[in-house]
């Protein structure tokens, strides 16, 4: 009914513009741009691609920063759930790319996402509401910036904006979403090479010890930086000049020189650098390398491939890993050999002690599960396995569960055990 009532008064209207002249026509717009200014500006972008007052940067930052002193307290604080609503500023930039001025709804972009950067030390952004925000005029900054189909001479400004942007480094939290555009944006071979033309000033000549991990978070960031556009313009002898003398102190650009040797077809050098990085990082950071090596491993050693499985389910806890290296084994080799060492490994695991006793279900070997819950004296842990354990060992599990709650009995976090 609501979509045959719309029908007929669009039939209406264009009706009535069908048997107007262009002046009656006229003189309703000027009648209605007097009483609309909104109407107005709407016409002028859509006809001439421009607002009726131009506004540049700092014009528009100045228009969204008055959104923010609108709102704020008497400190400048905007507290929890009070949003500035930033749909204007989207439809506006909508507005001007569909009258073909891509650039200007770049440049609304930019201001806003400076305004939103600025601004985070004076609200309160638990939801994450400004944060998206941000993400989001970042984001639809570099769509345009690519739509609009700018020659290279002329995206330079761009790509120097995001750098000088990711080395401020303000506020920190922002900065991957710098590099993310500059990815983004850097396409032809041009482009990439004034990037690499811009980042050779920040190269590191060593990287500092992991002990000093500001400064060497800093130089990982920018040699994997390098890296990348050294891939990606196809450089490989400076790329392999640069990897070889850096690779053992991050177990990331161990991985990352694994898998382009692996690309130019060199896998046997490949595996030996991969394998080189589970020596040297600790095992906590070679999850990834694991998982590359086992596409080498699976096929051709597969012992390795045992071991590497059993070191993944350890770390990870990856029930997958556990299931792909029961099926690979024999009955026997699994009673006898593979998991006698995966219970004698996770009994030494202090953080996730319960990942034990799932294993010891997993295999039903209850009794071992209630004796390994039983010595975590967790109320915790009673709770979770009540339904495993309460009626096949009620006595056992009673008298275990009572000694744990006598403790708690005289306080309120006590009693939901306690029933």
């Amino acid at each position: 009914e609501n979509i045959i009532k719309k029908s007929k008064t669009e039939d209406k209207s264009e009706a009535i513009l069908d048997r107007l002249s262009l002046n009656e026509l006229k003189e309703f717009l000027k009648v209605e741009f007097n009483n609309n200014p909104a109407l107005k500006e709407n016409f002028i972008i859509y006809f001439s691609g421009k607002s009726s007052k131009e506004r540049n940067l700092l014009d528009y930052k100045k228009e969204i920063n008055q959104s923010y002193r609108e709102i704020s307290d008497r400190h400048g604080f905007i507290k929890y759930g009070i949003n500035i609503d930033f749909f204007e500023y989207h439809d506006l930039a909508d507005r001007f790319e569909k009258a073909g001025n891509i650039l200007e709804a770049v440049t609304i972009f930019q201001a806003l996402s400076e305004v939103v950067a600025e601004n985070m030390d004076n609200v309160d952004d638990s939801d994450g509401y400004y944060g998206d925000e941000f993400v989001s005029s970042i984001d639809n900054m570099t769509h345009y910036i690519t739509k609009a189909e700018l020659k290279s001479g002329e995206k330079k400004k761009f790509i120097k904006y995001f750098f000088d942007k990711y080395v401020e480094n303000n506020p920190d939290y922002f900065r991957e979403y710098y590099g993310y555009a500059l990815r983004e944006i850097c396409h032809l071979d041009d482009d990439l090479k004034y990037w690499k033309e811009l980042l050779e000033p920040y190269l590191p000549k060593t990287i500092p010890d992991s002990n000093h991990w500001s400064n060497y978070y800093e130089a990982i960031e920018w040699i994997r930086m390098q890296l990348h556009l050294l891939d990606l313009l196809n450089e490989k002898a400076e790329f392999y000049q640069l990897i070889k003398g850096c690779y053992q102190k991050n177990h990331e650009l161990c991985l990352y020189y694994a898998s382009r040797l692996a690309k130019d077809g060199q896998n046997k050098a490949s595996v030996k650098v991969a394998e080189e990085g589970l020596t040297i990082f600790p095992a906590h950071l070679t999850k990834d390398i694991l998982k590359f090596l086992n596409q080498y491993y699976k096929k051709d050693f597969p012992e390795k491939y045992k071991e590497n499985l059993v070191n993944l389910f350890v770390q990870e806890r990856d029930w997958n890993d556990y299931e792909k290296l029961k099926e690979i084994c024999s009955k026997e080799e699994w009673k006898e050999q593979i998991l006698p060492i995966l219970i004698e490994r996770l009994s030494k695991d202090t953080i996730g002690r319960n990942i034990l006793i799932d294993l010891y279900i997993k295999e039903n070997m209850l009794q071992q599960a209630l004796q390994r819950a039983i010595s975590n004296e967790s109320l915790f842990t009673f709770s979770f396995y009540y339904q495993v354990f309460a009626e096949k060992y009620p006595a056992i599990y009673f008298h275990a569960y009572q000694e744990l709650i006598i403790p708690f009995a005289d306080s309120r976090m006590g009693r939901p055990h306690y029933r």
